[in-house]
């Protein structure tokens, strides 16, 4: 689930995105809210996640444990208060490559699809704090966990 806020006319829309649906697109509910083609909404909408990648990415948003507990809710602080992270895998269904290898290396058994599969970690408070780089889908969960050195970032 992404939610996004667009502003138009000086009105400030929120839109939840839940997946893909079959019968709703975004790129086309956009280009009619704002008048444009879908090509333009595609263009621009790639642009501005490409430069907020640029920009973003060398931000560190990892907390520290003195972070983690400030702002710890408190049923967390009364029974889980070692907790630093919660981290859960997920895989998102890519096209399938046209490289026999590419495939073998992409399948989930899991998904039975060919697959990216990441990892995301959120603080006790749900700030998201981790975000892995993307591995082939048929990494396991553990390879994946000791590649994204996590355990490396904690104190």
């Amino acid at each position: 689930m992404i939610y996004l806020w667009v502003l138009k006319e000086d009105l400030l829309i929120g839109i939840y995105v839940f997946g893909k649906t079959e019968n709703w697109n975004f790129y086309e509910f956009l280009s009619v809210l704002f008048g444009i083609s879908d090509s333009t909404v595609s263009r621009d909408f790639n642009l501005v996640t490409d430069v907020l990648h640029d920009k973003l990415k060398l931000q560190d948003v990892f907390p520290t444990k003195d972070e983690v507990i400030r702002y710890m809710p408190p049923p967390f602080r009364m029974h889980c208060k070692n907790v630093r992270i919660i981290v859960d895998c997920t895989e998102f269904e890519i096209q399938k490559p046209a490289s026999p290898m590419g495939q073998q290396m992409t399948f989930s058994r899991y998904k039975n699809a060919n697959t990216l599969k990441g990892m995301i970690g959120i603080t006790p408070n749900g700030a998201i704090s981790f975000i892995s780089e993307l591995y082939s889908g048929s990494i396991s969960d553990k390879e994946l966990f000791i590649r994204s050195k996590l355990m490396d970032r904690l104190e």
